[in-house]
């Protein structure tokens, strides 16, 4: 190619197709506007620097004479280059000699975008919103978000010194934030940790060493679910599921499974609670209502055990100015209760139901409502004018209030019930001792039907002054109260009594002189039979006669030789068994010598001994 020199004027257009300006040839030009016909723009005509310089390695430098790339921009305003499109969307095209699409640098409606091997990949929309894997970041107001895009797993490693640390990872259905292995994850608000999960999976909260799977150093509330009275606290592993708490000395304690818990094991599915120490409950406040001392005593309103007079003995301690323990039936409302006070012990019932005693599983006494108690039985139910104990077969009854006039009674086989009437406990006879008015009466009744009526008979009685009596077993006495009584010899003649002293049951008829046994039994009869005369060396006799059991001597008397006719006078004694309703009388019988005379002091008694 020629060289050649250009004074002046316009080359035409096509006349320049390959130019080459020699080293060194110009060493500073400047082109003026009017000169090209202001074809040339962008480098103004008053400017004294240059503008733009083409280097031997064919760097171009704008506002750089020294480029260091192939173009090199360089200006003191803050804004280096205006790369502008009349398109909707402006790109910069950044590709490499292998590289099939580039990377595009891309602008429309206000978004940035970047374009990778021919598919967006990045873009920070108008807001700020930063979007990876997706051209639509999400948007929210007053908010400027991070959106991670994925089809598959979406994941944030975070590294220092290229070495991974941890990462975050989401894909369809959860979200995890993980620790790379070996290291800890640490949360907290504030500018300080507050949780730490070590690698081994432990969760300290609060510290950052934790001891177990949760070891929450300080207070922490469980909050139940919405409209559920209950939080829940699940373990994975069913040999073990527990909350230790423990404060900063040695003693701790646990809540969880029996199972887990307890030396004895348990069952799974049962709640525990296990002290090292003592376990205490408190209410209002701080103020402790209940504890288990380290021994397993229950102390309620104490904090120590009081053994009292029971040496080493554990149980339970009430303490309070009334202690009193409440039993409640609530499907029956009825209540039971026991206390101490005014230094007196009690045990009782609330309502008109029974107490009950038992032992070996089997109920051996019984006081119920009225107060009756009863002792290897439940019946019968007394009448409410009296209450006392009873017995399996029989019973001690007492009237119910405090007066004059009232007894005492202990009976065998017999009770009164509901309708105030003595009846049979079981099938047998049945008897009983009372005591009434100062008096004691024993009473027997003959064999009889469980449950029906007892007609009981007095049979022996010792009044208020000390006197033995047998209303029911009779005593009476006879004699001749009014003259002598003469009787013919040889012949037996029944005594003829004229007064009655005493006849008590009426058991004894005056005008026949005989005595009718109301029950069997022996029975003593005594008397004196005076004889005022027997004539001549005859003999008398005195017998009693019965109707079945047979006649009985009592006295014999002869007329002593040379002895007078007057004044013989024998006393008369004579066990007998009678049968019930059998009678006795008395006779006399003289030997001989005529007419003989009963004087008016003779007499005649019995008795039934028994």
């Amino acid at each position: 190619m020629a060289t050649q020199k250009i004074e002046t004027g316009l080359i035409a257009d096509s006349a320049v197709t390959t130019a080459k300006i020699a080293d060194n040839s110009v060493t500073g030009a400047k082109i003026a506007a009017a000169s090209l016909d202001d074809q040339v723009k962008g480098i103004s005509s008053s400017a004294d620097a240059v503008a733009i310089t083409i280097d031997s390695s064919e760097n171009v430098g704008i506002g750089e004479t020294s480029p260091d790339t192939a173009l090199h921009v360089k200006t003191a305003n803050d804004t280096v280059a205006v790369i502008e499109s009349s398109d909707a969307t402006s790109k910069i095209l950044i590709k490499d000699g292998d590289s099939t699409y580039g990377t595009s640098l891309c602008v429309t409606n206000e978004d940035f975008f970047m374009q990778i091997n021919g598919g967006e990949k990045l873009r920070v929309d108008s807001s700020g919103n930063l979007g990876l894997g997706t051209s639509s970041p999400n948007s929210y107001s007053g908010q400027t978000a991070l959106t991670i895009n994925s089809t598959g797993v979406a994941r944030l490693d975070l590294d220092i010194s290229n070495t991974r640390q941890g990462y975050v990872l989401a894909e369809s259905g959860y979200l995890g934030i993980f620790a790379d292995s070996g290291k800890t994850l640490r949360l907290g608000a504030g500018g300080d940790e507050d949780i730490r999960i070590l690698a081994s999976g432990y969760v300290g909260i609060g510290t950052q060493s934790p001891a177990a799977p949760l070891d929450v150093a300080g207070n922490f509330i469980f909050k139940s679910p919405t409209n559920t009275l209950y939080g829940n606290f699940d373990t994975t592993t069913a040999g073990y599921g527990a909350f230790r708490l423990q404060n900063q000395g040695s003693n701790y304690g646990f809540i969880g499974q029996t199972s887990s818990l307890l030396a004895s094991g348990g069952s799974n599915t049962a709640l525990g609670l296990r002290s090292e120490n003592e376990f205490a409950i408190a209410t209002g406040g701080s103020t402790e209502r209940m504890r288990i001392d380290s021994s397993g005593n229950l102390l309620l309103g104490t904090t120590s055990f009081n053994t009292g007079a029971f040496g080493s003995a554990k149980g339970i301690n009430v303490s309070a100015t009334q202690p009193l323990i409440l039993v409640h039936e609530s499907d029956t409302d009825k209540d039971g209760f026991m206390g101490i006070s005014n230094s007196v012990m009690f045990l009782g019932t609330a309502d008109a139901i029974p107490l009950r005693f038992s032992t070996n599983d089997a109920e051996r006494m019984r006081i119920d409502s009225a107060g009756t108690i009863y002792q290897g039985t439940t019946t019968p139910t007394l009448h409410s004018a009296v209450r006392g104990i009873v017995f399996e077969n029989g019973s001690i009854l007492n009237d119910v209030t405090r007066a004059a006039g009232r007894s005492i009674t202990l009976a065998q086989n017999a009770a009164v019930d509901s309708g105030n009437t003595w009846a049979y406990l079981a099938t047998d006879e049945a008897s009983y001792y009372q005591q009434f008015n100062g008096n004691h009466y024993f009473a027997t009744a003959p064999s009889g039907s469980a449950g029906s009526d007892v007609t009981f008979e007095t049979k022996l009685q010792i009044n208020n002054a000390g006197l033995v009596t047998t209303p029911s077993q009779p005593f009476f006495m006879t004699n001749r109260a009014a003259g002598n009584q003469t009787f013919a010899n040889a012949a037996w003649v029944d005594l003829d009594w004229t007064g009655e002293p005493y006849d008590t049951g009426n058991n004894y008829t005056l005008s026949s002189g005989v005595f009718t046994a109301p029950v069997a039994g022996v029975y003593l009869f005594t008397g004196l039979i005076g004889f005022d005369t027997i004539a001549a060396t005859n003999y008398v006799l005195a017998r009693l006669v019965c109707s079945s059991a047979g006649d009985f001597y009592t006295t014999h008397e002869q007329k002593r030789s040379g002895g007078g006719d007057y004044g013989y006078d024998h006393a008369i004694s004579q066990m007998v068994y009678l049968a019930a309703s059998e009678t006795v009388k008395m006779q006399v019988y003289a030997g001989g010598g005529g007419n003989h005379t009963i004087g008016s002091r003779s007499n005649w008694q019995g008795r039934l001994l028994g």
